[in-house]
């Protein structure tokens, strides 16, 4: 199925709600970013790198998605919300439907992303699960993994 397939109505559930200077909607993001924001730092603070790991997807995806939301405003149709891996891929799907190029930062950036999400899913999926691939990494080379992982996602999010 190709990436613009996914496009849903703009009032389908899973869609998104746009940006509308002094709307409802912004102030409840505004608020909701504070809030993950100081979160992140406390999660960092105490060591609960998954809560900060888990935030920062969310915010990252968020970011994507009113980027795909952006460049199709004038459409019909956007995509619903997702994983951060599909939501990176729908802001590639997003301005080659615009006919528009990415800059050398974007496609940086979605470099960076998707390396990070493969990190984000390790933390998150994978932390307590031992396989043949991570039977040699103790608890503390998790927890190291994890803060790492935080703390870039954070940067990540910044960026």
């Amino acid at each position: 199925m190709a990436t613009r397939d996914r496009l849903v109505e703009k009032d389908a559930p899973k869609v998104r709600v746009a940006g509308r200077t002094g709307g409802p909607q912004n102030k409840l993001r505004e608020d909701l970013y504070k809030n993950a924001v100081r979160r992140i730092g406390k999660a960092i603070e105490v060591e609960a790198f998954i809560e900060a790991v888990a935030l920062c997807d969310s915010m990252i995806t968020d970011r994507a998605e009113a980027l795909s939301q952006a460049m199709l405003n004038d459409e019909p149709k956007n995509f619903p919300t997702t994983s951060i891996v599909e939501a990176m891929a729908f802001v590639g799907s997003s301005y080659r439907q615009k006919d528009q190029p990415r800059s050398a930062e974007l496609v940086d950036l979605n470099k960076r992303v998707t390396k990070w999400a493969t990190n984000r899913n390790i933390v998150l999926h994978q932390f307590v699960i031992v396989s043949n691939e991570n039977s040699n990494k103790s608890v503390e080379d998790r927890e190291i993994h994890a803060k790492e992982t935080a703390e870039t996602g954070y940067k990540l999010f910044r960026d």
